[in-house]
């Protein structure tokens, strides 16, 4: 078995935020996790090329219990009022701290702040633990 821990690095955002923009990096989706001992379990999940229905139900209880976010660019929707399944990507300081693991064609995330702080991103919180 892979050890997704080797692959997790420290960063800024604008780290993040060049890979995104850049015109040689492969079509990139955002996927914030909130707990950083998280990393590793959505890159093994992520990873499989031929998920079970127990993996992918198992990655949509993470996605509505908050687990795991989905981010957004460039002004795309963030769904209504009670849609906080998704995080505002362009919101997100360049200087904000995070631990990320690049999985193409998934880049994902734990934003790093003082613990219990939250972060408001298009009227979507992000725990910042």
């Amino acid at each position: 078995m892979f050890h997704f821990e080797t692959l997790i690095d420290s960063t800024d955002f604008a780290t993040v935020r060049r890979y995104l923009c850049s015109s040689d990096s492969p079509d990139t989706r955002v996927l914030f996790v909130r707990d950083e001992r998280m990393l590793a379990s959505v890159a093994e999940l992520i990873s499989d090329e031929h998920p079970t229905d127990a993996q992918r139900s198992h990655f949509a209880d993470w996605i509505r219990e908050g687990h795991l976010k989905v981010g957004v660019q460039h002004g795309s929707p963030l769904g209504g009022p009670d849609c906080d399944g998704r995080v505002d990507v362009d919101s997100i300081s360049d200087s904000a701290r995070c631990r990320v693991i690049l999985l193409p064609p998934y880049y994902l995330v734990h934003l790093r702040t003082p613990s219990n702080s939250t972060a408001s991103h298009g009227g979507n919180s992000v725990s910042r633990d």
